[in-house]
């Protein structure tokens, strides 16, 4: 789980980024309907392993159980919406920026950003798809350890 975290901190640290630099002052454009998905979508998937991570060395079942549920809808990214905001962004940034209103200023600059939000969803991806199958063993060992000790 601390894997998780750390990669709860990556995401968090982003999308702070994210929202202050794009999503500052409202405007009614594709361009930044783009960034707030990406900032929802990663904010709900990720800022709550970041937040909770102190909390796993003395978690009881309860929170296990809560941390594995939040690691099952990590994958909901990994499956999909990721790669759904990775598409809206390739169509704002490259096909259609005038009219979406993109801010960049050139291709240089969509591509970095780009770039860097592609790669943090194939790292969240990989991470939930590799990682989410032992949290649900553990989780279920906890659970299984506590009947026992209850008889």
């Amino acid at each position: 789980m601390q894997i998780m975290a750390a990669v709860g901190m990556v995401n968090s640290i982003m999308v702070f980024w994210w929202f202050f630099d794009y999503l500052a002052t409202y405007s009614n454009t594709g361009f930044w309907w783009t960034w707030f998905t990406a900032v929802v979508l990663n904010g709900l998937l990720w800022l709550p392993f970041f937040f909770s991570w102190p909390v796993l060395f003395f978690a009881g079942s309860t929170t296990v159980n809560v941390i594995a549920f939040l690691a099952e809808v990590t994958l909901f990214g990994a499956y999909g919406a990721y790669w759904g905001v990775v598409g809206a962004m390739l169509y704002v940034f490259y096909i259609e920026p005038e009219t979406e209103k993109s801010t960049y200023t050139s291709d240089t600059d969509a591509t970095i950003w780009f770039s860097v939000y592609t790669s943090i969803c194939l790292l969240d991806s990989i991470v939930s798809i590799l990682l989410v199958p032992d949290i649900l063993v553990y989780r279920d060992k906890r659970n299984e350890a506590d009947e026992i000790a209850e008889q």
